[in-house]
């Protein structure tokens, strides 16, 4: 692996270089330059500050660099007096800066401030912001390596190593993803630095454009450490380098969302007190899946940390987390449920009866209507009679669905729950309950919600879909340690197969469970 882990390496202190810039605009066509300091900040922006020195500009502008650089349209007047018109869109196909360290090069800009001095013509400053600014070092080596600064909480995995460098002994979580060794090496955080960095191997694999490069990373990299310790994680940039360590390449581009503290982390520190389990077991799990597996479920991955309670309102919360499931359902190929298949041979035997005797009522009425002459009523009678036929065959039921990805995945929320609401007078069901509240928060887009304790129980519905989703992830990708509970008041070492049919809903974090 890398032989340093001094990953500043090749930045500078300040996060600022300075150096001669060169900016070539395409429309209408000129160039300014000067000496400029570019800086780059932690949430991936750039900018590169220009104190101008000398340009060259079409010479209908006479001179007039701000009307230039802010796109004005110059109209002559009787070839002596320029008037202009609005600004239009000033086109920047060239920006460089040549620093000690290298060069900075970008093929697409914005114009930002312009702040001219008027007593001294054709001088000022000029901001401007690269939209695909990359840095190349000098004298550049081979390109061995991928790197990725991430911010984020990932303080709490500092203990959670499973590899360490032979030179330094400084220790990382390790895993592998495409062939390739991989590892994230949680650092202590002081005055804004990353709190972890991201590596692995490059190999033989072609990396010249920005998306063979994206094409480097492991897929689902940002979505599954966010899924892990339950808060944003972001990457300004992507680096390359040499197995020294040595910066070669530095690609801007933002990965990952704005940095929020609040969410439920899949796993803490304790969790990985235990062989084979905790953060290092999960990467290793995750990234041996096939990459379109990995591909399917970083989706969802974000939608469970989107839907973390507390995020949100209880109903975005439910609507995300009503989603992944959905998702996970579609993941074990689980769709369209076979009714009657789910009744012992006596139950369907009985439920078949009567719906053929239904059937044979609802012809009796419909030859009635059209004796009485009612023959409007006779195309809305066969419309049920349609459906009627067809009432115990294949049905696309989100709650039906859900209870059968329990069940394939051995977990058994769905026979806790409805061990609750079988002591209930109402004819209500888990599976009934999951269908209603999707269908109100996916298509009527809130729940109506009468009071204090009815929000309470829909938050505490959201956090125990969270942490079903939590636990039918982990089961799907054959993880078998502990994990971090949605819906407990203490951490501690939750097994992935915690529910059984006799938990209780208070143990499943409930005060008095929704009803719908």
């Amino acid at each position: 692996m890398l032989a340093s882990l001094d990953f500043r390496e090749g930045i500078p202190a300040d996060n600022k270089y300075i150096g001669p810039a060169r900016v070539s605009f395409g429309s209408p066509a000129g160039e300014i330059s000067g000496p400029s300091t570019v800086t780059l900040s932690a949430d991936g922006q750039t900018s590169i500050l220009i104190e101008v020195e000398q340009f060259t500009i079409p010479p209908e502008y006479r001179g007039l660099l701000m009307a230039f650089v802010q796109g004005a349209v110059p109209n002559t007047t009787n070839g002596s007096i320029t008037m202009f018109g609005g600004p239009e869109r000033q086109t920047i196909y060239d920006v460089r800066v040549e620093v000690p360290e290298g060069l900075l090069h970008a093929s697409r800009a914005l114009v930002g401030a312009c702040q001219l001095d008027f007593t001294e013509p054709g001088r000022g400053t000029v901001e401007v912001v690269p939209l695909d600014l990359q840095f190349v070092a000098a004298n550049p080596e081979a390109e061995e390596f991928w790197c990725m600064p991430l911010f984020g909480a990932l303080d709490e995995f500092r203990g959670c190593a499973n590899a360490c460098w032979i030179a330094d002994r400084s220790p990382y979580i390790e895993f592998n993803s495409k062939g390739s060794r991989c590892g994230v090496a949680v650092r202590v955080r002081q005055d804004g630095s990353p709190s972890a960095y991201a590596f692995g191997t490059i190999g033989k694999r072609d990396h010249q454009t920005v998306g063979e490069i994206n094409e480097l990373l492991p897929w689902g990299m940002i979505a599954v450490l966010r899924f892990a310790c339950g808060a944003d994680v972001s990457c300004p940039w992507l680096e390359l380098r040499h197995s020294s360590g040595r910066l070669i390449r530095r690609i801007h581009q933002r990965y990952g969302g704005c940095c929020g503290e609040v969410g439920s982390a899949a796993f803490s520190l304790i969790n990985s007190a235990r062989p084979g389990s905790g953060i290092a077991e999960f990467l290793r799990r995750f990234f041996d899946l096939e990459p379109e597996e990995r591909r399917s479920l970083t989706p969802i991955l974000s939608l469970v940390h989107s839907g973390t309670p507390g995020r949100a309102t209880v109903d975005e919360c439910i609507s995300d987390l009503a989603k992944a499931l959905d998702a996970l359902c579609k993941h074990h190929g689980i769709g369209r449920q076979n009714l009657a298949a789910g009744l012992d041979a006596v139950t369907r035997d009985s439920v078949e009866r009567t719906v053929e005797e239904a059937r044979e009522k609802l012809k009796e009425i419909r030859k009635q209507c059209k004796n009485d002459r009612r023959l409007d009523h006779l195309a809305i009678i066969d419309k049920i009679v349609s459906r009627q036929a067809n009432v115990t065959g294949d049905e696309l039921d989100f709650g039906i669905a859900v209870a059968s990805l329990l069940q394939k995945l051995n977990l058994h929320d769905t026979a806790a729950m409805n061990a609750y609401y079988a002591q209930l007078p109402d004819p209500c069901t888990w599976e009934g309950l999951l269908s209603s509240i999707r269908g109100e928060v996916i298509h009527s887009g809130g729940i109506r919600i009468n009071g204090h304790p009815e929000l309470v129980s829909w938050f505490e519905l959201a956090r125990h879909l969270h942490d079903l989703c939590k636990r039918a992830i982990l089961r799907g990708i054959r993880y078998n340690g502990t994990y971090s509970a949605s819906n407990v008041m203490y951490k501690g070492l939750y097994e992935v197969d915690r529910v059984s049919p006799s938990t209780t809903t208070a143990q499943l974090g409930y005060t008095v469970p929704p009803k719908f």
